[in-house]
């Protein structure tokens, strides 16, 4: 089945859109349905670009603009890489096309980045010594993407969304309220009213000073990490604002949380991490805290997007795991820790 069978009026949006780009398009075909539709398209001549139509109301066009403007910087950067924009024929960064009468979105489009995922790579038969070495090289680009950031410009009417403490806890956060899970029973909601009460606490108490709060990419895990000719190189800013560098950090291990080789890993981007950039220690020390803030935004990224799980298997398996963590965290022990 191809794109077009399955998202025929998307598929149809982006190859009217990608008319603004200074590509003569030979075929286009869907690579992922996530946060955006994300589509490979193959040039008549020359190699292939990615576009993006992106989930209508998550960012505004300055938002996208702004996106834009900072991956720009990243690139001029001689030592950090991000796949690079490109824009359209007359310099534009997105374009907004109709999907439907009543259902307009934008669309942009990126170099195509080879290689493969460091999740792909993580998949594969690699020792557990070569899965910790790259993610201290992960620790070590996310210390250099916050220098980089904390150095930077930005235009004046840049705007990108804060992970600070309503973002991430408030009434509305960014990605859902994860307390409120329709599928929870009223213990499992009460311990994650109460879990959010306490980060909500610990977060304001935290501050965002410079040495700890700038621009993050807010979801550098795995699979947005591609290994080019033993490069890292960045995807998918779409979630990029204002947050806590420990957050960045820890979205870059929790997947690998239940892997037996977890606490090298935790230990190696930190160690990474601070090749780069400083972290004092009681900075680390909350790292856990961030890692059980991820498992809540993720339970209400799946609650906002319930067409992304029909069934409620993702809701029901996320809600348990993170329900365990919140236990053990208001319990006083860490819920990432030695005996996870």
């Amino acid at each position: 089945m191809t794109a077009d069978d399955r998202w025929p009026r998307e598929t149809a949006a982006v190859r009217r859109a990608l008319d603004a780009w200074p590509l003569e398009v030979a075929a286009i075909e869907l690579l992922s349905v996530s946060e955006n539709l994300v589509f490979r398209v193959e040039q008549v001549t020359g190699g292939p670009v990615v576009a993006r139509l992106h989930r209508p109301g998550y960012n505004s066009l300055v938002e996208l603009e702004s996106e834009h403007a900072w991956v720009t910087s990243i690139n001029r950067s001689s030592s950090i890489a991000a796949a690079r924009p490109i824009e359209t024929t007359d310099g534009r960064s997105h374009v907004a096309v109709d999907v439907s009468e009543d259902d307009t979105r934008f669309v942009g489009v990126v170099d195509w980045v080879g290689g493969q995922t460091l999740g792909h790579m993580l998949d594969g038969e690699i020792s557990s010594s070569e899965t910790v070495e790259w993610y201290r090289r992960t620790g070590a680009l996310l210390g250099q993407i916050h220098n980089q950031a904390a150095v930077w410009k930005p235009p004046s009417w840049f705007r990108r969304r804060a992970w600070d403490v309503d973002g991430m806890v408030g009434p509305d956060p960014e990605w859902g309220r994860f307390w409120a899970v329709p599928l929870a029973d009223p213990g499992q909601r009460e311990v994650l009213t109460r879990t959010r009460d306490a980060l909500h606490e610990i977060l304001s108490g935290f501050g965002t000073g410079v040495d700890r709060y700038g621009l993050i990419h807010a979801d550098l895990y795995c699979e947005n990490v591609f290994v080019a000719d033993d490069e890292l190189v960045m995807i998918d800013f779409d979630d990029a604002g204002f947050g806590w560098h420990l957050y960045d950090i820890a979205v870059a291990v929790y997947d690998q949380a239940r892997a037996a080789w977890f606490p090298e890993v935790r230990d190696s981007v930190v160690a990474g991490y601070r090749q780069s950039r400083p972290l004092a220690a009681d900075h680390e020390a909350l790292l856990s805290t961030f890692l059980l803030m991820r498992s809540l935004a993720l339970l209400g990224w799946l609650v906002d997007r319930p067409e992304l799980d029909p069934t409620g298997t993702r809701v029901e398996r996320n809600l348990v795991a993170a329900v365990a963590h919140c236990i053990t965290f208001l319990s006083g022990a860490d819920p990432f820790g030695e005996n996870y």
